[in-house]
């Protein structure tokens, strides 16, 4: 372990800078508990985020060292090499569990990760579709380690964590971070606050990958017929074939489609159709109905100038929601209210879609699906 007794490590006899007395405060702390380093990057991101993170307990911890419900972290207080199995192994843990409402894995290490490792993990949670943030030691960057970055969010919480903590090296690491504090821009904080708190962090790389799924699909026809085992332009081939049951296909794909104008010149089309293709119609023109509305709410909680406002439009996008509100725009402004506080109604939105789910297995054309049929 790298010594912390006042000298720089340089061999010079010089005091140590401000990093290396930050480096070696967390050197001194326990690896992991509320008291440890763990701990520290806990209530860290606990006020720079304004949410809740807490610690998982001890044996196994479902690939994190705690989390917020939706931003998952790992610390670990390496002196030497993080070894890359170290992290891989809960990724590779995370993608078994299931990783539908993370939004986000942060690695905090008081090591520098290589760059080859910074790929691997960055592919292996593209992987499953989630985000990295690697908050290191590498100073090659900026001048500045980005873990450093991240006690400068909540410089006075850290103070206090060291007092408790670490009090016979308190004093030193107060003046550290008071020096910290002039040498990161506000600009650097807010790149790394607008990551922490993007809402649908882990949804960027997933969109990417499917819309490269999407147009590979949906300009090749061979493409199109060994992945999906149709024509490309489903809804005019069902229009094509002419029979019912292939028109209550097209009207359904129609009214779960994100509002367009071909959905809505089909579904007034056939507005008071009777029937089976009548109930298809009906339920179609629902979901699509109800999916212009959760837009609107949606752009109104984007709008939304305080807390209170965008609570108020939530609650009426809640009710309505489904998953097509994933492919829209969040913008990138974290310090909003939208910004800030769209991560809070994940656990809400998992339910309602997770209702709706089981709701849609029981219908067929918005009718209860025959016994008979599974």
């Amino acid at each position: 372990m790298q010594s912390i007794s006042g000298k720089n490590p340089d061999g010079t006899g010089q005091p140590p800078g401000y990093l290396e007395v930050l480096r070696e405060g967390m050197f001194a702390l326990n690896p992991s508990g509320k008291n440890g380093f763990e701990g520290l990057v806990a209530e860290i991101l606990t006020d720079a985020c304004g949410r809740p993170f807490r610690l998982a307990s001890s044996g196994s911890q479902g690939g994190r060292d705690g989390d917020d419900g939706s931003v998952y972290f790992e610390a670990k207080r390496y002196v030497g090499d993080l070894t890359r199995h170290t992290v891989s192994d809960k990724l590779l843990e995370l993608g078994v569990r299931g990783v539908e409402h993370i939004a986000l894995f942060v690695l905090a290490t008081t090591c520098p990760v290589s760059a080859q490792h910074t790929e691997f993990y960055t592919r292996a949670c593209d992987d499953i579709g989630i985000e990295l943030l690697l908050l290191d030691w590498d100073e090659s960057v900026s001048g500045r380690p980005a873990l450093v970055v991240l006690l400068s969010l909540a410089g006075e919480v850290a103070r206090q964590f060291f007092i408790k903590n670490l009090p016979e090296r308190a004093q030193e690491i107060e003046v550290a971070l008071s020096e910290l504090e002039t040498k990161v821009s506000n600009q650097i904080q807010a790149e790394m606050l607008a990551k922490l708190n993007n809402p649908l962090a882990s949804l960027s790389h997933a969109r990417m990958s499917n819309e490269r799924w999407f147009k590979k699909i949906f300009t090749s026809a061979p493409d199109a017929r060994r992945f999906l085992h149709q024509p490309v332009a489903y809804i005019a081939w069902q229009l094509a074939v002419g029979e019912p049951v292939n028109l209550c296909r097209a009207l359904t794909v129609a009214g779960f489609r994100d509002e367009c104008p071909q959905s809505q010149r089909l579904l007034e089309q056939y507005a008071g159709a009777t029937g089976m293709i009548g109930g298809a119609h009906e339920a179609a023109w629902q979901a699509y109905q109800r999916n212009r509305w959760a837009r609107h709410w949606f752009e109104l909680m984007k709008n939304a100038l305080s807390k209170e406002e965008f609570w108020m439009h939530s609650r009426l996008f809640l009710k309505i929601a489904d998953v097509r509100y994933q492919r829209w725009s969040f913008g990138s402004d974290a310090a909003s209210p939208f910004g800030r506080f769209f991560v809070t109604l994940h656990a809400e939105l998992n339910d309602r879609l997770d209702k709706w789910s089981r709701s849609r297995r029981e219908k067929l054309f918005g009718q209860k699906r025959p016994w008979w049929l599974n």
